[in-house]
């Protein structure tokens, strides 16, 4: 919608407001909002915005996997509250058959997000509340350890296969590490969004996809690990394109350059020539390669997301 200015005063523009918006927040002459500039937009929020948001969950009967999403994306949302309630007090995990009780359960899940805590807890209820405000600012410095973190999973997914390590928790580390700062980002991004509020759901994308990155290293890694796959070293040398490419698009993020744009195109090419040099005995191969070559296809998507920056 389009507001015209009006003069007010010998220097003085101003401009109404909608009158839904105002009726929304239920403001008055005299309320305050919030104004904020940012890279040419000037965003305008009702104080009441800031209020703290509440999300009330009802656990009950969920296995572990549910339990963790439905906490997960209530702190993803921007929650500022979450109250958990349950009447079963143990939760189980369906793969492993594990059985845990279900506040401790949600305090290892609340132990991993970044800016909240457990504040209250009972026999059959946990409340959980952010224990610090997020700051658009913070958003460059976490995506910066993202994109370094998954670069050095790469390469340490490569130095485990070549050396036949059998101990891979280093890796998971790693990828914990990942999705923590990748869940504080998409939480930051609802909550405040980017410092380019324009370009937002951008940069929403192409965190959860570096998550995504993240994962296929991880899982790839440990299947050929508890298989004891002995991978055929053309695969590893696919596996260092393929960090090759990871980090050139890391390079172009930063500072772009369509000549190392076209260098990841011809990486994906080669990539897909090579992996046809396979036959149907290298079934573990086969396997492997076909994981690796879902991070190229995602690369290729985040080189468009990267344009779009632009």
């Amino acid at each position: 919608m389009k507001r015209k200015l009006v003069k007010q005063g010998s220097t003085t523009l101003t401009v109404s407001l909608p009158s839904s918006w105002i009726n929304k927040f239920k403001l008055k002459a005299g309320h305050e909002v919030e104004v904020e500039e940012r890279a040419g937009d000037l965003i305008l929020r009702s104080e009441k915005v800031f209020n703290i948001q509440k999300s009330k969950i009802d656990l009950t009967d969920l296995p572990a996997a549910l339990v963790h999403r439905y906490i997960l994306s209530a702190y993803k949302k921007g929650s500022g509250e979450i109250e958990i309630s349950f009447k079963n007090t143990t939760v189980k995990n369906m793969k492993s058959g594990k059985i845990q009780n279900t506040s401790r359960y949600v305090q290892e899940i609340v132990n991993n997000l970044v800016g909240v805590e457990v504040i209250d807890q009972g026999k059959n209820f946990v409340k959980i509340k952010q224990i610090s405000e997020v700051s658009p600012e913070e958003f460059e410095n976490i995506l910066r350890r993202i994109f370094l973190l998954l670069l050095s999973m790469g390469e340490e997914a490569h130095e485990l296969l070549s050396r036949g390590e059998k101990d891979y928790s280093i890796l998971i580390n790693k990828h914990d590490s990942i999705d923590k700062f990748v869940n504080y980002s998409v939480r930051l991004l609802n909550r405040k969004g980017h410092l380019d509020f324009r370009k937002t759901s951008l940069y929403y994308y192409l965190v959860q996809e570096l998550e995504e990155i993240s994962d296929v290293f991880m899982f790839s890694t440990k299947e050929a690990i508890s298989n004891k796959w002995k991978l055929h070293k053309e695969s590893l040398k696919l596996l260092e394109l393929t960090n090759s490419t990871l980090r050139m698009f890391y390079e172009i993020f930063y500072k772009f350059d369509k000549n190392i744009l076209i260098k990841i195109l011809y990486n994906r090419r080669d990539f897909w020539g090579k992996v046809n040099i396979f036959s149907k005995k290298h079934y573990s191969d086969n396997i492997f390669l076909s994981r690796l070559a879902n991070i190229h296809l995602r690369v290729l998507n985040l080189c468009e997301t990267r344009m779009s920056l632009e």
